[in-house]
């Protein structure tokens, strides 16, 4: 064991389903045969997706051995590390775990009564929301949080979802450019009381690009700096005045012509 890899052995069983040499890769077949199949899957679809099963049970049981040694670890990350397959060109390094540890206890205080909104704009597979889930285990034994993921390497994408599902944590994953504001694909994973694992179900990204969209354009209008006439308004209702204004009666006296006295 090192310090980023946990079981060789067990990286080799998960390279094993899928080999290099296959023309296949693995994040193809969890994101067509998993993620896909699952969110599409009808009881008329059952004898027809015994591939599919035996997939995601492989995948299964070989996350379960490897929690056991490493809790809320990142099987699918140090998969990736062990076959060479980052893009050191493009900048891409995942985070340490221990780094990802000390990164969590120092901005997040997990709370029974709040529920915490939490955004990863370069995910990666998922290292910050599995130590956040870790965390939130430990201190309060629930995760009263939702994670957003996102990341435009549809690779570590695919993983990060599955690493949601797996460890059955709250999220919304994005595969999309946060620098540049776009959206591809994206999936909502949701914890079920009684189940081991989450459910996932896809989102539409269309709308995901026009809400985002408008988010956006509304905080810009509301940061916008007042131009003519529109940085007076409301300020003259702004100031102080006198509930009432007192009015004064004057009563006119009329005076007699060439000095006559009134009666």
């Amino acid at each position: 064991m090192s310090a980023w890899i946990t079981d060789k052995k067990l990286l080799k069983k998960l390279y094993d389903i899928t080999p290099f040499t296959s023309g296949r890769r693995l994040y193809q077949e969890v994101y067509d045969k998993i993620l896909i199949a699952g969110v599409e899957f009808t009881p008329d679809k059952k004898d027809k997706l015994q591939e599919n099963y035996e997939l995601f049970y492989k995948i299964l049981s070989i996350h379960a051995e490897f929690r056991e040694k490493a809790p809320f670890g990142d099987l699918f990350g140090e998969y990736l590390i062990e076959y060479g397959k980052l893009n050191f060109r493009a900048g891409q390094f995942f985070t340490p775990i221990n780094v990802c540890d000390m990164m969590v206890k120092m901005l997040i205080n997990p709370s029974v009564d709040e529920h915490e909104r939490i955004c990863d704009p370069a995910a990666g597979t998922g290292r910050f929301m599995l130590r956040t889930a870790k965390h939130y285990h430990k201190e309060i034994g629930q995760y009263n949080f939702l994670f957003t993921n996102i990341d435009i390497d549809p690779r570590v994408h695919t993983f990060c979802v599955l690493n949601a599902i797996l460890y059955d944590i709250p999220s919304i994953n994005i595969h999309g450019d946060a620098l540049g504001l776009k959206y591809f694909g994206a999936f909502a994973t949701l914890p079920v009381n009684g189940w081991p694992i989450a459910t996932w179900h896809k989102l539409d990204h269309v709308k995901l690009q026009e809400t985002h969209g408008e988010a956006i354009r509304r905080a810009a209008e509301a940061s916008r700096a007042p131009v003519g006439m529109e940085q007076f308004v409301g300020k003259i209702a702004q100031k102080s005045r006198p509930s009432s204004v007192p009015q004064y009666i004057v009563k006119p006296t009329q005076k007699k012509l060439f000095g006559e006295k009134e009666k």
